[in-house]
């Protein structure tokens, strides 16, 4: 569990660390209290003697009694804001630091430390942690580099892509060092002109953890303390080998309330009736915290429904007091009068009034949006067949995008000679989207060359194209390619040609299987989306985690990161392979993904970064 691991190197920081003092003062910056704030709650900070939490980049009051904890990224900025709290002719702000920095520092970086004589002589701690990505999940990591997309695929400056090549490497070695993995490092290959940036972060990454070693046998340090007798595999691809699963709507829940609500993070705020009647505003967390969260978050927004439904009848019918509830509530109205009926019951059911209160407004939304057309016409052309299994014609698309976009002026007509991005172009510029378009087209340009996508298309399945059958679901057929590309990892089948190894003597250690068998299993079947997740294998079901937990203990994790941002479909798809085949799959990106975040950063793609 990767959450639960940060949050443990956090919390033994603050414990061990002036062990001998009731209370300490914590001092971060902008980007390492993301790393906190991400893996625990403050009430655990606080329990290991953390009485306050500061901001180095802002004003504080002094505090000469008290010891600090400096937990920082190793920037300039931020080691010049450490050296200020302790100037010479002013008053020290604490009585002691104690300095971790979340990842190794460059000398550089340290000069200032090593002019500061009054901070030498108070600086009774100085480690580096290796934490510097946001643990976002038991099973996703972020690095929290929204601007890697620009910057890696944009025409920005080389010496903005070199560094920020090494930040994402350097991030990435320390997620490696937390989990105490030498990996083996392979990478989407391509060739030019096409995009090399997997490659590119790869082999930073291979020199990263290089440095990193070579640093700890000089020092004597152990780096790597896995027992797993399976060499961890640290897949790197990059978003232009897909750049259609960013553009889809998924309708499972965590995905939905993340694409449509007002999401900050993990942070979600709603109102609900409290005891006297009146509004009350609470701010929750959405995230694995919440008792009903891990069950849910990867179920159809329908199922989710019909599951939050049936959870607050079985609590009802437990509570004989709530008898009022006659027979069961049927529909999310009834289960908000019935709520909104039982106040002094508020703490039980405020698990339920929660996600109730998602649910419904993304529904309205859903609604309001017209998003059942949208989504349906997306999987159309995403699957190249209809719900029905019929092959999608490119003038049925030019029609069915023509009504969406509300265009009157284009006139249907064939256009044999053009491609469907000059047809897309021609209905965008009516609505002011040919620069959208425009740019998506220059990414498809150095996206995956299509000899490479044909050679690949047997290992690859760039779009479900089996008929499910299931028409309740019709707007959820499509599967993400990451979903193939992790069974054939999990299954070491995936092609040493077109994932190579940066590492040239690692090549031997990986399989170099170039067939995939099919799957025979009807567990394995139900991964394909579009199948109702009441027939898929229930992945909340106590006995498949614990039988989960007995296979995934006896192998070490497999990594893979997104350069350019990951989905919440490929989320999870990662979560559905790993419990479906057995193997722990921890994933994540340079970012976290919604469809809007992913218009909007191909919309700003060639602008200047502020």
């Amino acid at each position: 569990d990767l959450r639960s691991l940060t949050a443990d190197r956090l919390i033994t920081m603050a414990k061990t660390t002036c062990a001998d003092q009731d209370w300490k003062v914590l001092v971060v910056d902008g980007n390492s209290v993301r790393v906190v704030s991400t893996a625990c709650r403050l009430s655990e900070m606080t329990e290991e003697g953390i009485s306050l939490i500061e901001n180095v980049e802002l004003d504080r009051q002094p505090m000469p009694n008290m010891h600090a904890i400096y937990f920082l990224t190793p920037s300039w900025s931020s080691v010049k804001r450490l050296c200020s709290d302790f100037q010479e002719g002013k008053p020290p702000k604490y009585a002691a630091a104690h300095v971790y920095f979340t990842s190794q520092p460059t000398d550089e970086t340290l000069f200032p430390i090593k002019q500061c004589k009054l901070l030498l002589d108070r600086l009774k701690t100085f480690k580096v942690l290796n934490t510097e990505y946001l643990a976002m999940e038991s099973q996703v990591f972020s690095l929290d580099l929204p601007q890697a997309f620009h910057v890696m695929f944009g025409k920005a400056k080389q010496e903005e892509r070199s560094s920020m090549q090494m930040m994402i490497a350097n991030r990435l070695a320390t997620l490696c060092v937390s989990l105490g993995v030498r990996p083996i490092v392979r990478y989407r290959a391509t060739t030019p002109p096409h995009s090399d940036v997997s490659e590119v972060i790869a082999r930073a990454l291979e020199l990263q953890l290089d440095r990193l070693e070579k640093q700890a046998e000089s020092s004597n340090i152990g780096l790597w303390f896995n027992s797993a007798t399976e060499k961890t595999t640290f897949l790197i691809v990059d978003r232009c080998g897909d750049l259609l699963s960013p553009l889809l709507h998924e309708f499972t829940y965590q995905a939905m309330a993340q694409d449509l609500l007002e999401i900050q993070g993990d942070k979600y705020k709603y109102s609900f009736s409290g005891a006297g009647g009146q509004q009350v505003e609470k701010e929750v967390l959405l995230n694995d915290t919440d008792p009903l969260w891990p069950r849910i978050k990867h179920m159809h927004i329908a199922d989710t429904i019909e599951f939050v439904l049936n959870e607050f009848n079985r609590f009802a019918s437990e509570n004989k007091a709530v008898g009022m509830v006659r027979g069961g509530v049927r529909e999310l109205k009834e289960m908000a009068e019935a709520i909104q009926a039982m106040p002094q019951y508020k703490e039980l059911v405020g698990k339920y009034s929660l996600h109730m209160d998602v649910v419904r407004k993304c529904m309205s939304k859903f609604n309001d949006l017209k998003l059942e057309d949208i989504a349906t016409w997306e999987q159309n052309m995403s699957c190249h067949q209809d719900a029905e299994g019929k092959a999608v014609k490119r003038n049925s698309v030019t029609t069915g995008l023509s009504t969406l976009l509300v265009d009157k002026t284009i006139e249907q007509q064939d256009n044999q000679g053009e491609t469907l991005i000059d047809q897309l172009l021609g209905m965008a510029e009516a609505q002011h989207y040919a620069h959208l378009i425009a740019n998506l087209d220059s990414l498809i340009q150095i996206s995956t060359p299509a000899s490479s996508r044909s050679s690949m298309r047997k290992f690859l399945k760039w779009g479900s194209k089996e008929k499910t059958g299931d028409v309740s679901y019709n707007i959820s057929r499509y599967r993400p390619p990451l979903q193939e590309l992790l069974e054939l990892l999990t299954d070491s089948k995936l092609p040493i040609q077109s994932f190579p190894t940066v590492n040239p003597e690692d090549a031997d250690a990986v399989s170099t299987g170039q067939d995939r068998p099919k799957n025979t299993s009807s567990e394995l079947d139900a991964i394909t989306l579009g199948m109702s997740t009441r027939s898929r294998p229930r992945t909340y079901m106590k006995e498949e985690k614990e039988e989960e937990g007995k296979q995934q203990a006896i192998r070490s994790p497999l990594i893979v990161f997104v350069v350019g941002g990951v989905t919440y479909s490929e989320m999870r798809a990662a979560y559905h392979v790993s419990q479906s085949l057995g193997r722990m799959i921890l994933i994540g990106g340079t970012d976290m993904l919604t469809p809007k975040k992913f218009v909007d950063a191909i919309q700003r793609l060639h602008d200047e970064l502020l």
